[in-house]
C-alpha cells in the first residue's frame, strides 16, 4: 500500500525567535526563504543516503497585503524564486510552488488578522490570486490556518484547487494568537467542502477545491504540549476559549514528540493513504540564531531524523512511502 508523503513550508518573514535581526518591525528579513534551497537540499541528501528516497517540497510562498505593503510588490516571493532561487534548488522538478496566503489588515497602524470578515477576505483572494495566477498556482496554505465558508468558497472561485490549512479536531475561539475552528472535522480523509460549511464535504457540483486535511491524532501527553507551546507564543494562560480534541505536531519538531506522534497515527489507522505536515522555512536557520526554547524544539538535526523515522515506521508496517505534492495528490483523491 502506498502512503503518500506531502512536506509543505510556509514561506513566512523570519520570526524574531528564530532570527534576532527579526526585532526590527519596520521591514521584513527572508533570510529562512533565501536560504531554504540550501537547508532543505540538505536533509534530501542525508534522507536519499540513510532510505534511498528524496523528499519533495512543497514551497509556500507569502503573498498578500502585508507583504505588498512592506516589498512594493504582492507577487515579491515567486518573483524570487522563479528569478533567483530555483537556480540553487536542483531538486525543482519534484517540487511544487503554492500560495502562503496571510488575512492581516493594517488597522491604526496595526497588523491584525482577519478571520470573520468575509467580504473583506474574498476581496482579498480575488485581488491576490489575480497577480500570482500567472505563476500557476494549484494549492494554497493559509496563514495562521484562518479559514471559514466565505474564504473557503472564495479560494475556490478564484481557482485554487487544493486547500490543506484544515487541522481536525483543533479549534481556538479567543482569537489571541489565531483563531480558527475545525472542530467539526472528524478524520484526516480529504473531501470536498460543502459551500454552505467549509468542514462539512458537499456535493461534487458545488465546489471543486479539495481539502487535504493536515495530520492531526487525539494523544493526552502531546495536547499539553501543544497548548504550553500555545501559551508561550500567545503569552496567556487563558485557555477558555481552546478546544483541541487532537493535536499536530510537525515534521521538525523533537523527536521524541514527534516519533510519539506519528506512531499513535499509524497504531490508530488514522494515517489514512496521505501524511501531511509543514514547517516554516526560518526553522531551517542556524540553530545559533534561535531563542534557547526554539532550540529545545526545533534544532536543525531533528528534521532528518524524523523523515527518516516516517519511512521506516511505514515500511516496518509494510507501507510502501511515497513523496509527492497536493497537485499530483489532488488528481487522485477520493471525490
Amino acid at each position: 500500500m502506498n502512503i503518500n508523503i506531502l512536506i509543505g513550508c510556509d514561506c513566512d518573514p523570519d520570526r524574531i525567535r528564530f532570527n534576532p535581526k527579526a526585532k526590527d518591525e519596520q521591514r521584513f528579513y527572508w533570510e529562512g526563504f533565501f536560504t531554504l534551497a540550501e537547508n532543505f537540499n540538505k536533509i534530501r541528501e542525508e534522507v536519499k543516503l540513510a532510505t534511498n528516497l528524496t523528499p519533495a517540497l512543497t514551497w509556500n510562498l507569502r503573498a498578500d497585503y502585508q507583504t505588498e505593503y512592506y516589498e512594493g510588490k504582492i507577487d515579491y516571493c515567486f518573483n524570487q524564486y522563479f528569478n533567483t532561487i530555483i537556480h540553487t534548488n536542483k531538486y525543482a522538478a519534484i517540487d511544487e510552488i503554492a500560495w502562503h496566503h496571510h488575512h492581516f489588515k493594517l488597522v491604526n497602524s496595526k497588523w491584525l488578522s482577519v478571520f470573520d470578515d468575509g467580504p473583506w477576505m474574498k476581496e482579498h483572494i480575488f485581488y491576490t490570486y489575480t497577480n500570482i495566477n500567472k505563476y500557476d498556482i494549484h494549492t494554497v496554505h493559509t496563514g495562521e490556518l484562518i479559514m471559514n465558508t466565505d474564504s473557503m468558497n472564495a479560494y475556490n472561485d478564484a481557482g485554487i484547487k487544493v486547500d490543506y490549512s484544515s487541522v481536525p479536531g483543533l479549534a481556538n475561539f479567543t482569537g489571541v494568537y489565531n483563531r480558527i475552528d475545525y472542530s467539526k472535522i472528524e478524520t484526516n480523509q480529504p473531501y470536498i467542502p460543502s459551500r454552505s460549511d467549509y468542514q462539512k464535504p458537499g456535493m461534487k457540483e458545488e465546489n471543486t477545491i479539495i481539502e487535504l486535511p493536515t495530520n492531526t491524532v487525539k494523544d493526552s501527553l502531546l495536547e499539553f504540549v501543544s497548548t504550553a507551546n500555545y501559551c508561550l507564543r500567545a503569552r496567556t494562560f487563558d485557555l477558555s476559549g481552546i478546544s483541541h480534541k487532537k493535536v499536530f505536531i510537525p515534521i521538525n519538531a523533537h523527536p521524541y514528540l514527534f516519533k510519539r506522534f506519528f506512531k499513535k497515527l499509524i497504531s490508530l489507522n488514522e494515517i489514512g493513504t496521505t501524511f501531511i505536515s509543514y514547517f516554516h522555512a526560518d526553522e531551517l536557520l542556524p540553530d545559533s540564531y534561535k531563542s534557547p526554547e526554539a532550540r529545545v524544539l526545533f534544532k536543525n538535526e531533528y528534521f532528518t531524523k524524523n523523515i527518516i523515522t516516517v519511512i521506516n515506521e511505514l515500511r516496518n508496517k509494510g507501507m510502501n512511502p511515497v513523496f509527492t505534492n497536493f497537485k499530483t495528490v489532488a488528481t487522485t483523491a477520493t471525490r
